[in-house]
């Protein structure tokens, strides 16, 4: 059995083809980050959000732990980071930087956010 390849990625939940159907709760600055299958399933996330002021928040399911050790590397630029400076634009550029995949549906497809 081949091993499994995993990618390390992002979704923009705002710039996906489906952003304007989500509920009103959802209607914030977020980016999904993940862990990613080869088939493009998530099989780790944790969302990053930036709610009405101008810091991010983060959210972290209880069965999703192992998430701060998978994104150690993220966390530990964050930690150095001028926190007022960490903009959703930033944040991308960020990720980017790290070698995270862009994995953002911007057009009705087979892609989705985890």
């Amino acid at each position: 059995m081949p091993d499994k390849i995993e990618t390390l990625g992002f979704c923009i939940t705002q710039k996906a083809w489906y952003a304007s159907s989500l509920p009103e709760s959802r209607q914030v600055d977020e980016v999904i980050v993940g862990r990613y299958e080869a088939h493009g399933d998530s099989t780790l996330s944790i969302m990053f959000e930036w709610p009405t002021s101008a810091e991010a928040e983060f959210t972290l399911a209880s069965d999703a732990w192992e998430a701060i050790a998978v994104f150690s590397g993220l966390f530990g630029k964050l930690a150095q980071s001028d926190r007022s400076t960490i903009t959703l634009d930033a944040f991308v550029a960020l990720l980017l930087s790290l070698g995270f995949e862009d994995k953002t549906p911007y057009v009705d497809d087979d892609k989705t956010c985890p």
